[in-house]
């Protein structure tokens, strides 16, 4: 998903939307042919489950996965696993809870477990049920009875990793009300092979205040006051964020490099909090360490991290320190007032995104 971020997102969102679209129906669809339930999406993933008898038919359906045609230059990576799972329901602020699967197969699964050669079984395809609003996004919802949800676009948005010392009811409650009190949300919590993990966002439609970075590092610093968190690691950037996969098995889901980049920094922080450089440009009151640089999988240039040491007391203060990721508008205003001839430029956006800061440079 990232690739097509690179190469449709200067186009708009929509057509990005179609690629991801039909990328996820594809999934979705060879996952519900062999009577398996698509638990729920994880950025540029997803996670599938099927009964203990019906083996055979994850396997066949993890077989079919890796022929299924997508775009030019991406790759489909399968895992498979089996064994005990455990489901758990777990948060409840404001009716929204985290459906959460732990256990063996899980970890083999998140691990690439070999996908052995079966025959294709017969199996009753899976039949999608009502929407069950408690694991939908309040926002989502709400614009989705909209005649025009616009629930597609690009935006930016901080991404939040964090390690869990611990799963459990309190954890996550604990995660959701401490996102909504600094304007953000619980996106999603896995456990991955290396333990749980939750991913937190700030910057998207649901925020009731412009969009600051600095949210997000306060509420790290919050979480881990509390002990309810190891590393963990903050990027911002720009990010395709709407609906994504069939009508049969939809869900909200955000994609951009800068949550990829938020993951790599929560493996490399250990016991601390790491930041990208943009998250701590645009975060004047909070205290960091001496920029390095990191070598991090999946990036090919050094990536400048800093440590966030704390924050200064008092209310929020408006960021002062330039512009982060508006290279291209900032180089098409600068072209269109250089020429020689009228034009008429429009910028639109919500509230707090930045259109009277790009005006004022």
């Amino acid at each position: 998903a990232n690739e097509l971020l690179q190469r449709f997102g200067s186009e708009g969102a929509a057509e990005l939307a179609g690629h991801l679209d039909l990328t996820f129906t594809r999934l979705v669809g060879e996952v519900h042919a062999r009577g398996g339930e698509v638990v729920r999406f994880a950025g540029d993933a997803l996670v599938a489950w099927w009964p203990e008898e019906q083996g055979d038919a994850a396997a066949a359906a993890a077989a079919a996965l890796q022929q299924v045609p997508l775009p030019a230059g991406l790759e489909l990576r399968v895992g498979l696993g089996s064994g005990r799972v455990t489901a758990q329901r777990l948060g409840g602020r404001e009716g929204r809870f985290e459906l959460v699967l732990t256990g063996p197969a899980v970890r083999e699964a998140c691990g690439g477990g070999v996908v052995p050669d079966v025959e294709e079984p017969a199996v009753t395809p899976y039949r999608a049920e009502e929407v069950r609003p408690e694991y939908v996004p309040d926002f989502v919802e709400r614009r989705a009875r909209r005649p025009e949800p616009w629930l597609a676009e690009l935006r930016q948005v901080t991404a939040l990793f964090v390690a869990l010392p611990a799963l459990d009811q309190a954890t996550v409650r604990c995660l959701q009300d401490c996102a909504a009190a600094h304007f953000g949300v619980l996106d999603k919590v896995v456990h991955e092979d290396k333990g749980p993990v939750a991913l937190l966002l700030f910057g998207l439609p649901a925020a009731l205040a412009p969009f600051r970075p600095e949210h997000a590092l306060r509420c790290a610093l919050a979480l881990r006051e509390r002990g309810l968190v190891g590393g963990t690691g903050v990027s911002t950037g720009k990010v395709f964020a709407g609906p994504v996969g069939p009508l049969s098995r939809r869900e909200y889901a955000v994609v951009g490099s800068s949550l990829n980049l938020a993951a790599r920094l929560m493996q490399e922080a250990g016991q601390r909090l790491l930041s990208d450089r943009s998250t701590a440009r645009l975060s004047p009151r909070l205290r960091f360490g001496e920029e390095r640089t990191l070598e991090l999988k999946g990036f090919e240039e050094p990536v400048p991290v800093l440590e966030v040491q704390g924050a200064e007391e008092g209310p929020f203060a408006t960021a002062t320190r330039g512009l982060a990721g508006r290279e291209v508008e900032i180089r098409a205003l600068a072209e269109t007032l250089g020429a020689d001839q009228d034009a008429t430029l429009v910028f639109e956006g919500e509230a707090g995104i930045g259109k009277s800061r790009l005006l004022a440079l």
